[in-house]
């Protein structure tokens, strides 16, 4: 069995606004995980953002402490880094 993709196809795909609404999802559940995971090691006011965008060649999604708080709450308790799981 031979199986050959269509790389037009496959770059229309990954720049999709579909699979873009689905990252924004994800991203928006890991931040609310974050947001969660401060409130509760002390950092309370934390706060990130979601940020759509096409990159060069797919939708991308970028979360970022959005405060002073959301940002200690990353360096002291890594609050970011550990809601990565929350992206369901």
């Amino acid at each position: 069995m031979q199986f050959d993709l269509n790389p037009e196809g496959v770059a229309e795909l990954l720049k999709d606004p579909a699979i873009g609404e689905h990252l924004e999802q994800m991203g928006e559940s890991v931040a609310a995980s974050a947001t969660a995971a401060a409130g509760a090691s002390g950092f309370e006011g934390a706060a990130f953002n979601v940020r759509r965008f096409v990159g060069r060649d797919r939708q991308r999604v970028h979360i970022a402490a959005q405060n002073h708080a959301a940002y200690q709450a990353e360096v002291k308790a890594r609050a970011l880094t550990r809601a990565r799981g929350g992206a369901r």
